[in-house]
């Protein structure tokens, strides 16, 4: 008997695969996609995926990084020439750019959405290592433990 309505689904659902009973669940749901569409693709991830939370606390730190940096007077800057730079101020999508230069480049991942868990907090700390190195500037990660500071 199945544990869950299989007509639920839809393309581009995910499945999590964490337990017997769900991988039982999951070859069942296979079955019956493909006894219906006779052709499937799947993507798959291993390791947790990126929570609700660490979502929210990661575009925190983005917010964050942007106030503290342009407080700073520490802004991105575009050169024209040599003797021509434009200063910028920082919004949360350019420093979420620049979180996602590292992620592409330590993980080949494209988007925030699709960092496993653990991936989360090896980015942070190479960015935090930066600002500290660089700039005297350590920009705590958002958690339960901060809220309301």
């Amino acid at each position: 008997m199945n544990h869950f309505n299989l007509d639920k689904f839809y393309e581009g659902d995910t499945f999590t695969v964490n337990s017997n009973q769900s991988r039982d669940d999951f070859k069942k749901f296979i079955d019956h996609v493909y006894e219906d569409k006779k052709y499937i693709t799947f993507n798959y991830v291993f390791g947790k995926p990126r929570s609700p939370k660490q979502r929210n606390a990661m575009e925190l730190w983005f917010k964050r990084v942007a106030e503290i940096l342009n407080n700073a007077g520490i802004y991105n800057r575009l050169e024209f020439s040599a003797d021509k730079v434009m200063k910028i101020p920082w919004t949360n999508a350019s420093v979420k750019t620049l979180w996602r230069c590292v992620q592409l480049n330590m993980y080949e991942v494209d988007s925030t959405k699709d960092l496993t868990s653990d991936k989360v907090s090896v980015i942070y700390d190479v960015l935090n290592e930066l600002f500290v190195e660089h700039y005297g500037l350590h920009i705590p990660f958002p958690s339960v433990e901060m809220k309301g500071v």
